[in-house]
């Protein structure tokens, strides 16, 4: 069985998306909180919008894990507010994406090519199949019924050669063309 991942290099990292709010809604309360600390908390605000905007360079200046920073937003947040709601939806928010989503998967094997996503798993036979290449890391699998699937993808902890999974589907669709 042959089992790719798709390669997202512009995947956003969602630990520092959701650490970004945190540190954005804390400058909104922070200058919302004006009238009761005047300028500290301008300069307070500001620091936080520094904060949200900078987030990547301040992790790697800091050496910290987005984790740290994050724990650092919700304790801000939570001070600001007086309230830890505004922090409880953002940390659910990130834990269902963070737990609950699945990494999408094809698996291509004797059965035909299997496409895992979030909330399906679809099983296409040798039979549904016209073509499927391998060709420089892009996944290009030619459906018999005009569609064409395509994705620069990698084998994780594998070393796949090219040569031997392309022979591999040119005999799965050999095999299955030939049967009556």
């Amino acid at each position: 069985m042959y089992l790719f991942y798709p390669v997202n290099n512009n995947k956003t990292n969602l630990d520092v998306v959701v650490t970004r709010a945190m540190f954005a809604v804390a400058a909104a309360a922070a200058f919302a909180r004006y009238t009761d600390f005047g300028l500290l908390s301008i300069l307070a605000a500001a620091a936080l919008i520094f904060a949200a905007v900078y987030l990547k360079v301040l992790l790697r200046f800091l050496k910290a894990p987005v984790i740290v920073m994050l724990v650092i937003a919700i304790v801000v947040l939570c001070l600001l507010t007086w309230s830890p709601y505004f922090a409880i939806v953002l940390v659910l928010h990130w834990a269902l994406e963070k737990f609950i989503a699945k990494e999408p998967k094809y698996a291509i094997d004797l059965n035909g090519v299997k496409i895992t996503k979030l909330l399906s798993e679809k099983l296409y036979t040798w039979a549904d199949v016209q073509n499927v290449v391998l060709k420089d890391g892009l996944l290009t699998i030619d459906f018999k019924n005009n569609h064409i699937f395509q994705s620069p993808v990698t084998a994780k902890n594998v070393e796949l050669d090219e040569k031997s999974f392309n022979q591999f589907c040119r005999q799965q669709l050999q095999t299955t063309n030939h049967q009556p």
